[in-house]
């Protein structure tokens, strides 16, 4: 496990960025490797309840202290959060902090919206000295960007085989969703497919697989399989 002090740390962006939608991006700003570490990007790491989708918005409540001194140290330096659940195998979602704000009973409130799946790596801490003087631990982890298959890829016969998958899961969502939860689905393939996964009638732990399908033909198919057998299912 890797530790260094911030002082000497800066953030830094990621390579390439690609737009989600108008007010979400995938560009990623970390750490640094400290010395001695792997090379590589270094995010703060917060744990979740559940494993986050990319394109959900969440709001939640900071109340733990490691959680606070994660979302704090996002605000200072404009870094990328990244979320991890227990059961996350190794993969956790970018967030993008929309807004935090303090709660007047303690602990802080925030909204974020998920933007990439990462791979995750090594743990380590940073320590930070707020302006009161104390000294926090903020757990941090390596990550690496997973990389989408383009839906580009395959040619029109392939383009034709994800218009239809779109056609079936957005029938199929309307049999289990309200149209409040279907209002202005994405243009695009791949963000259309996660927008879908996250609306699936599932289990929260059933929902971490979702974050290792790289393509959005496979995650279409997935989604329209998991319709099927839930609106065909008694009862």
């Amino acid at each position: 496990m890797a530790a260094w002090s911030l002082t000497a740390a800066e953030a830094a962006w990621s390579g390439d960025s690609s737009v989600l939608d108008e007010n979400i991006t995938t560009v990623l700003r970390g750490l640094p490797a400290p010395p001695g570490a792997p090379a590589g990007m270094w995010l703060p790491l917060l744990s979740a309840s559940r494993p986050v989708l990319p394109l959900e918005r969440l709001c939640f409540r900071g109340s733990r202290p490691s959680s606070a001194a994660a979302l704090e140290l996002c605000q200072e330096l404009g870094l990328t959060l990244v979320s991890c659940h227990q059961a996350g195998g190794g993969v956790g979602t970018a967030l993008q902090i929309e807004r935090i704000s303090a709660l007047p009973e303690g602990g802080l409130a925030v909204d974020v919206v998920a933007t990439s799946v990462l791979r995750l790596g090594e743990t380590g801490t940073v320590l930070r000295r707020r302006a009161s003087g104390e000294v926090q631990m903020v757990n941090v982890v390596s990550v690496v960007p997973v990389e989408e298959f383009p839906a580009a890829r395959g040619g029109d016969l392939r383009e034709a085989r994800r218009t239809e998958l779109r056609r079936k899961v957005t029938a199929l969502l309307s049999q289990v969703r309200p149209a409040s939860a279907l209002s202005d689905p994405p243009r695009k393939t791949d963000d259309f497919s996660w927008w879908a996964a996250a609306r699936l009638p599932l289990p929260a732990g059933a929902r971490t697989p979702l974050l290792e399908v790289a393509g959005s033909e496979e995650r279409l198919s997935l989604c329209a399989a998991v319709l099927s057998r839930f609106v065909s299912a008694p009862g």
